[in-house]
């Protein structure tokens, strides 16, 4: 089921309906993802046996301090277990911390199907990058590159972006 939450405006209104939610569903982990509120209910989840975990999706500031407040710094709201989304992640995690934590690697990617459809070279290849326009974390200028290169490997590639971020006006 999706709840959407981005209505709400204050966080403890929030938090109320997040923990109303948690509460109405027998819940085994929770992740409270880009919601900085929602780590604070990890004292209140640890008494009700639901350990929250940190998805690391980048290492950008924002994730930088979830892990210095949520993992590395020993307080009630350190999260129970953290999941790296890539292997780059995962290293980073164990450069970054000197102790013993619970952390997994699952990586985030697209399951590309064996019986995919064959390509036809008289038909035109249209290509679609949705996400941040950032550098640092999704080589956006790599994948501007690699899109110039299919189109002037070939015409009949229609390349476009979807996104926004700090280097979008560069982009």
């Amino acid at each position: 089921e999706l709840i959407g939450l981005n209505a709400i405006s204050d966080g403890e209104s929030l938090l109320k309906t997040i923990l109303v939610v948690l509460k109405t569903r027998k819940t085994d982990a929770f992740l409270p993802g880009y919601c900085t509120p929602a780590f604070f209910l990890t004292p209140y989840l640890s008494n009700a046996n639901i350990p929250s975990v940190l998805v690391l999706h980048s290492d950008d500031e924002r994730y930088r301090t979830y892990f210095d407040e949520f993992v590395a710094k020993p307080s009630k709201y350190r999260v129970h277990g953290v999941v790296a989304v890539s292997d780059y992640l995962y290293g980073w995690f164990d450069q970054v911390h000197d102790f013993d934590f619970p952390k997994t690697l699952i990586e985030y990617g697209v399951h590309v199907p064996k019986n995919q459809k064959e390509y036809d070279p008289c038909s035109k290849l249209i290509l679609v990058y949705s996400g941040r326009l950032v550098q640092e974390q999704k080589r956006i200028f790599d994948v501007f590159e690699s899109f110039k290169l299919a189109t002037k490997k070939n015409s009949n590639v229609e390349c476009n972006f979807l996104g926004d971020g700090p280097d979008k006006v560069e982009l």
